[in-house]
């Protein structure tokens, strides 16, 4: 009898580790209860990402031409001038407020 309950006790500890929560990397939960979230935890097998915007060219890096005065916000792909007393596109390949030749 004693050996029937010790067998039952150790079976049940070993179905308690294999019900152990693992962590989920893109839920922003502690799944494993060990107090770190996603990508800080250790458990979490995930590859690297790599960082990114819903803005398309966030950074104004990519152009299609060089600003040569105020209100040339089109020369930066993907944005567009949304009315003329506003944003100013400034970078130093056209001479605009900076010269660098």
């Amino acid at each position: 009898m004693i050996r029937a309950s010790l067998t039952i006790l150790f079976l049940l500890l070993l179905t308690h580790q294999w019900l152990h929560g693992q962590e989920i990397c893109d839920n922003a939960i502690d799944d494993d209860g060990d107090g770190l979230v996603d990508l800080n935890d250790d458990d979490c097998l995930c590859d690297a990402l790599w960082p990114s915007s819903l803005i398309p060219n966030p950074s104004f890096e990519e152009r299609s031409c060089c600003p040569t005065e105020n209100a040339q916000l089109y020369c930066a792909n993907n944005w567009i001038q949304a009315s003329s007393p506003t944003t100013d596109y400034v970078h130093t390949c056209g001479g605009y407020l900076g010269n660098t030749s």
